[in-house]
């Protein structure tokens, strides 16, 4: 049986050959060549899996899963960040973090796998994902991870053993993973490859077949996947997790594992390897990094990384957000290799500005605050020389607008019916994804792009359009199509390149680091995702300064408050915005403001700010902690307002209260005593002022017990040298 098997994959595979693209062809094939050193192997040996990873090519997968093991799939939420108390697992203690930011650990059940038709075997079968998964959190379409010998030993699938299905909860173009992999490798970079397939779900006596829509295949990286490009493949594989930069953390590799998300274990002498690098890039002098950084990576091949990267505005990676990279010893050279990953949200889908900020972003500096690692690099000027010679390279031979466009319209005709089926709001998210034309209303709309959140609104079906105002993530995601987003990008680069412009430089908060550490995105002391609305301690250094109430009330009130338009707030016009702002927002004439009125007004204020908002939880949402406010993102504000004004603690705001609170915070926000508040000043009182509750408190308060308990975090065992290759 299992021979008639193979006989049948080896058919489909013959048959699919011809439409195989011919290396020759690329635009990149004379960068691979062309590349020096070892940086990445040319003529790669055929592979059987090069027939599974046709870009072009849409698939049909089917998934088959008992009743009793499909009610395991569901992973046990911990009640970490976004919705929770800040997780331990911020700061390094040696554990393995698995569940990426969102604490998620994802358990794998038995299921039955076919492909065009024929059954392969028994896989394990998992969600996998953070923010996608949570995206699609009421969907049915969720992302997977396929292993194809965790049930059955030796068990392969075109020569694989792992595969992602990755559902573009994120990107109504669903072309973004596709395209931006593609691009590396002709960068001559190591980048997974793709293709697409129809999903299909079956739960027996449940339901039969259900469609579940176009999925994006996505290779994993892995052994196999390593010895493409280089010499050895059980080396030690990390994958950061908000990290920005390479934080030193000691001698102790037990420091490393859990900010660096070790994916295997390493020898001692190759964890000894990993430390001195991040030492010498964080406490070496200048002249002994110039004399030894070359012997711990190929510097040309690093700075290739940054400039793809940049030129693509992916913002969700190493640049900004300090995730969605694998770092790789490879053990024959000694030296460390960066491989991209999570690519759905490349050409400016995680914007860190305006859409033309996005587009104009800087090339001489991508990346958002401090990365000492690029940024001494980029300080040396043969460095910098080189790098901006191959940002040239890639755009004359790879970044070409003709090749660009023919891609996408290749992928789009064929992609297009799955979408169709998928549904009506899907086709036209799509069609808007794709058209020729910026809409002429999206500026005016919303600046361009909305700012990133954790979602907006969480509890819509996949199905929807996933633009401004439709869908699961709706305030994630940037509404500039993706074509002339791409021209005007390219075109942007060169403009800088000769001089004629300067790029846009987007900042963070403070030096890079994680949890306790200055700056970063753990949980330490007024750090981390529990803190990043503006609880108690501020914002975190290194979190962009949008996670903050603050930064999305500060600019619309200063506008609305400054009568004479000078970009500042005195105390007379404070005093007189909160009169006229009471007066209006009382429209039932009750002398009072409850929360359901201010939730109302503030977000007529806010006006486009409120497409930053995170999401609400679904109603469901498991593990939510004891205190965590529930409902849409501007009762969340109005409630932070009402606690923070409402002196007698009668739930309601009296005219009194109200003035009587600004003119409090004026004086607390003054921090130079100028008598005038600038856009900083309060946006960073009014991320203090405007706190949510402070979930460990909540969770010791005395009525704790009638609220949902925080499941408690769960550890996994360590792998083995080969490792689990975990998202």
């Amino acid at each position: 049986m299992r021979r008639e098997i193979a006989m049948s994959l080896a058919l489909v595979a013959l048959l699919a050959a011809p439409c195989a693209l011919a290396q020759a062809d690329k635009p990149g094939a004379k960068l691979e060549k062309e590349t020096e050193g070892k940086e990445k192997k040319s003529g790669e040996k055929s592979r059987e899996s090069d027939q599974l990873f046709q870009r072009d090519k849409v698939w049909t997968l089917h998934l088959i899963v008992t009743p009793e093991e499909w009610k395991k799939i569901e992973p046990p939420m911990r009640g970490g960040p976004p919705f929770g108390p800040p997780s331990a697992g911020g700061a390094p203690n040696g554990e393995r973090s698995g569940g990426g930011f969102m604490n998620i650990d994802f358990p794998e059940v038995r299921a039955t796998f076919e492909f065009e038709g024929q059954t392969v075997g028994e896989i394990g079968l998992r969600y996998k994902g953070n923010s996608t998964y949570m995206a699609a959190r009421n969907s049915a379409k969720k992302s997977f991870k396929l292993d194809f010998n965790q049930f059955v030993k030796k068990q392969k699938f075109f020569g694989l053993t792992k595969l992602n299905l990755n559902n573009n909860a994120l990107d109504n173009s669903q072309l973004r993973e596709a395209l931006s992999y593609e691009i590396f490798r002709q960068a001559g970079a190591p980048a997974s490859r793709t293709s697409y397939a129809r999903v299909y779900l079956s739960v027996k006596g449940e339901r039969e077949r259900q469609y579940l829509g176009l999925y994006t295949i996505v290779e994993q990286v892995d052994e196999r996947m390593l010895r493409n490009y280089f010499p050895s493949d059980d080396g030690l594989l990390l994958k950061p997790e908000r990290l920005r930069g390479l934080p030193y953390y000691g001698e102790d590799w037990k420091s490393y594992v859990q900010p660096y998300d070790a994916k295997n274990d390493p020898a001692p002498a190759e964890a000894r390897r990993f430390i001195a690098f991040t030492k010498l890039v964080n406490e070496a002098s200048d002249e002994e990094f110039r004399e030894q950084i070359r012997t711990f990576i190929n510097v040309r091949a690093f700075m290739r990384f940054i400039a793809v990267n940049g030129l693509l505005v992916n913002m969700d990676s190493i640049l900004a957000m300090g995730q969605n990279y694998y770092i790789y010893h490879d053990t024959a050279e000694d030296q460390f290799h960066w491989i991209p990953w999570d690519l759905n949200m490349s050409f400016g889908g995680f914007p860190f500005g305006s859409m033309e900020q996005m587009m104009n972003l800087s090339i001489r500096r991508p990346h958002a605050g401090e990365h000492k690692l690029i940024d001494r690099l980029l300080a040396m000027p043969e460095v910098k020389a080189a790098y901006l010679e191959q940002v040239e390279e890639i755009l004359e031979k790879v970044l070409r607008a003709d090749y660009l466009n023919g891609e996408i319209e290749k992928l789009k005709q064929a992609i297009r019916p799955a979408i169709a089926d998928e549904s009506a709001a899907a086709l036209r998210a799509f069609d808007r994804a794709l058209a020729e034309t910026i809409p002429a209303n999206t500026a005016a709309e919303n600046d361009g792009f909305p700012r990133p959140g954790m979602g907006r609104p969480m509890g819509r079906p996949m199905g929807r359009p996933m633009g401004r105002v439709d869908g699961p993530m709706g305030g994630m995601i940037g509404s500039a199509p993706l074509k002339p987003f791409i021209a005007r990008r390219l075109e942007a680069v060169r403009e800088q390149l000769v001089g004629n412009i300067e790029g846009y430089v987007t900042q963070f908060g403070g030096p890079g680091g994680r949890g306790g550490d200055p700056g970063g995105f753990g949980a330490g002391p007024g750090g981390g995702f529990g803190r990043a609305l503006g609880a108690p301690g501020g914002l975190p250094d290194g979190m962009p300064p949008f996670f903050g109430f603050g930064s999305l009330l500060a600019s619309p009130m200063l506008q609305a408050a400054d009568a004479n338009k000078d970009g500042k707030l005195t105390k007379v016009e404070s005093a007189s915005a909160a009169k006229r702002w009471f007066s209006e927002w009382d429209s039932a004439k009750q002398r009072a403001l409850d929360a359901e009125a201010l939730a109302n007004d503030l977000n007529k204020l806010l006006g486009q700010a409120q497409a930053m908002l995170p999401g609400p939880p679904p109603d469901d949402f498991p593990g939510g902690p004891p205190g965590m406010m529930r409902g849409a993102p501007r009762i969340m504000l109005a409630q932070s307002f009402l606690r923070a004004g409402d002196a007698n603690k009668d739930g309601k705001l009296t005219s009194v209260e109200f003035n009587q609170a600004f003119a409090k915070w004026f004086a607390q926000w003054d921090e130079d005593k100028n008598h005038a508040l600038s856009e900083a000043e309060m946006s960073k009182g009014l991320s203090q002022s405007l706190a949510p509750p402070d979930f460990a408190e909540a969770q010791a308060s005395p009525d704790s017990s009638t609220k949902k308990p925080v499941s408690a975090p769960t550890k996994r065992p360590k792998s083995s040298r080969a490792g689990q290759r975990r998202k």
